[in-house]
């Protein structure tokens, strides 16, 4: 297995997977996220809503081809690993009004305070990963939360 795979395994679990995700905007699926993510790390998820929301004002983290890697780094907790929140929505969501864009995945990243130096750097990698058209037609397609989070670690 590559480095990359490896990294990406580290970072995205299965309980972090979620296929076929019933969304109605943008804003409740940073909630969804949120959830997630705060049972993962033991933070309050107002706390890493707000962290979300405030990274999505400074400019949308949509890439395209309704794919958006909404991310930030958390400053409340030092020391867990980077957590990687993988959403599969059921029916695309207007996630840029501005722009009209539509997204149907959704790979939100958080990072601690104490690894920002890797931001950008796995920032990167999850971006590359997403830019594999293959990948994202069969994520289209993918059955259930498993086989969701092996397209992503195979």
């Amino acid at each position: 297995m590559n480095k990359n795979k490896i990294l990406l395994k580290s970072i995205l679990t299965l309980s972090c997977t979620k296929n076929n995700v019933l969304c109605k905007n943008k804003k409740h699926a940073l909630e969804i996220i949120s959830n997630i993510a705060s049972k993962k790390l033991n933070i309050s998820k107002r706390i890493i809503f707000n962290s979300l929301i405030k990274r999505e004002r400074l400019g949308s983290t949509n890439i395209g081809n309704g794919i958006a890697i909404p991310h930030s780094i958390l400053c409340q907790k030092k020391n867990f690993n980077p957590v990687g929140i993988l959403l599969n929505l059921s029916e695309a969501i207007n996630y840029n009004f501005v722009n009209n864009d539509t997204v149907f995945l959704l790979f939100a990243l958080l990072i601690p305070v104490d690894q920002i130096k890797s931001h950008l750097y796995i920032l990167s990698l999850i971006a590359k990963e997403l830019t594999d058209k293959y990948r994202i037609y069969r994520v289209r397609f993918a059955k259930n939360d498993e086989e969701l989070y092996k397209i992503f670690t195979e």
